[in-house]
């Protein structure tokens, strides 16, 4: 049960702040396991890792677009409009982050850039577990 402070005396709050400390050198181990099993096997591997974390199992990974027309109309307009509010508010976040580029002359002749730079295409595995979020599709 969460406990609730009320006022807490200020000597007590670093204690009621103190936040767990996670050991991950376990965790570390297998998911370098799991990285090596898919980089060696490919999307046999993606598939068996579907099963064993998310219960499900697929025939491809691909979705093709009668499929997702499909499950569009399962979806309702309410549903549809919320997930564009938050879909537009992770956007305008994200798009506040790029930066513009900027040159410097450190010394004459000598030029110094920083530029940011979109990635193309990235591969992703994000298991939705017991709160999937629209920001992970």
């Amino acid at each position: 049960m969460k406990e609730i402070f009320i006022n807490p005396d200020k000597k007590d709050w670093p204690e009621i702040l103190q936040r767990p400390v996670l050991d991950s050198s376990s965790l570390e181990v297998k998911v370098s396991a799991i990285l090596a099993d898919v980089k060696l096997n490919g999307d046999a591997a993606v598939k068996k890792y579907t099963v064993n974390f998310d219960g499900v199992e697929l025939n491809e990974l691909g979705v093709t677009l009668a499929e997702m027309d499909e499950a569009a109309q399962m979806v309702s307009d309410d549903l549809k409009a919320a997930i564009l509010v938050a879909k537009n508010n992770i956007e305008k976040f994200h798009l506040a982050q790029v930066q513009q580029a900027v040159q410097i002359e450190t010394t004459p002749g000598v030029l110094c850039w920083r530029n940011s730079v979109a990635i193309q295409k990235v591969g992703l595995y994000i298991p939705g577990g017991t709160a999937p979020l629209f920001s992970t599709l």
